[in-house]
């Protein structure tokens, strides 16, 4: 399942969410992203008030700070892992 699928029924309870829904959804992580609205209020201007997007954004780059911080934690230990073999 792809992380915004995911984070859409976490957030809305949709186990089944329209294809619409999650192109809508990836299409304001995009926009977010590349414009770099890097604040809530620079995002407010763009999302919709009482929108579940504000919630989704950060829930999206909790999501993908926690894969990354895990991937560094796997590099790091199959390094220490081949230092002990040598």
């Amino acid at each position: 399942m792809s992380i915004i699928k995911e984070i859409y029924t976490k957030i809305t309870g949709d186990k089944y969410p329209h294809e619409a829904d999650i192109i809508e959804a990836q299409t304001r992580i995009s926009y977010i992203k590349n414009m770099m609205l890097t604040t809530p209020e620079l995002r407010a201007d763009y999302l919709p008030t009482g929108s579940i997007y504000e919630g989704f954004y950060l829930q999206y780059c909790e999501t993908l700070t926690r894969a990354c911080s895990h991937k560094k934690s796997i590099k790091n230990h199959s390094q220490h892992d081949n230092r002990k073999k040598n």
